[in-house]
């Protein structure tokens, strides 16, 4: 079961890890402003999106995150 939504943009807070149910993946929290949020991904990917849509990572999406950042530094190694 996962936890749920935030329930007042003060408990978001950059560098938390979060799931965005919008887009269906977990991301950072790069800023907050007002009620928007900006997450981004290891890749790069970044996206804005109102608090309520997020929620808590879990630990299982948190080592995910971090497997991705992974994969992606070794991929951008093999670019000549």
């Amino acid at each position: 079961m996962h936890a749920a939504s935030f329930t007042h943009p003060r408990q978001v807070a950059p560098g938390m890890a979060v799931f965005c149910s919008e887009r269906g993946m977990p991301g950072v929290v790069t800023a907050t402003e007002g009620v928007y949020v900006e997450v981004m991904r290891p890749t790069g990917l970044v996206w804005r999106v109102r608090y309520w849509r997020l929620r808590p990572a879990t630990s299982w999406e948190r080592r995910q995150l971090i497997a991705i950042a992974a994969l992606h530094r070794k991929s951008r190694r093999r670019i000549p």
